[in-house]
């Protein structure tokens, strides 16, 4: 099965793989609500057809071992709060990579080609300093794995450094090439 031309090296481009690597561990973060609940869902959304003597069983089991339930399955941020930070994170990732096959479905040879091409890569390393804003924005405001955000704020640095090395490697090809 062949792959669109547009594509085919697009895979071997580091900053192309880093950027997917990125986006996984972005939404599996995203799933988890930032890594601050343990179960993103209610004890009714885990099981359906609950029962009140069972619900009742449930709750006086979590009062045994002095377990909120509410906090064991609900955080205590207004889910549209969560829901507007996930979009916003969420677009970014997608932006990221939206502008990375941009630029790299550009083949340039004239200066406005090359014009274009250093504005998707442009945009791409915003989009990267925007996640990075908002990744240290929840780190500030929720109880969130120290581990997890400085591995994630690192590939983002190392992201724009990758972006960066493949714009300068373009501006190389340019002066080569002459473009008209």
């Amino acid at each position: 099965m062949s792959e669109p031309s547009g594509l085919r090296d697009l895979s071997k481009m580091e900053f192309y793989k880093n950027a997917k690597r990125i986006r996984k561990n972005i939404d599996l973060w995203l799933i988890r609500e930032f890594g601050i609940k343990k179960n993103p869902r209610s004890i009714k959304q885990v099981a359906k057809d609950i029962s009140e003597e069972d619900l009742k069983v449930i709750n006086e089991i979590y009062a045994k071992y002095g377990v909120n339930p509410n906090k064991a399955y609900n955080t205590e941020y207004p889910e549209w709060y969560l829901e507007d930070e996930k979009k916003l994170i969420k677009k970014y990732c997608n932006m990221l990579i939206f502008y990375i096959v941009q630029a790299n479905k550009l083949h340039p040879n004239y200066d406005f080609e090359w014009e274009q091409r250093r504005q998707a890569q442009n945009n791409a390393i915003g989009i990267v300093q925007n996640l990075y804003v908002e990744i240290d924005h929840i780190k500030e405001m929720f109880d969130v794995s120290l581990k997890f955000t400085t591995d994630l704020m690192d590939a983002l640095d190392r992201e724009e450094d990758l972006i960066k090395g493949w714009r300068q490697s373009d501006n190389k090809r340019r002066k080569e090439k002459g473009s008209a």
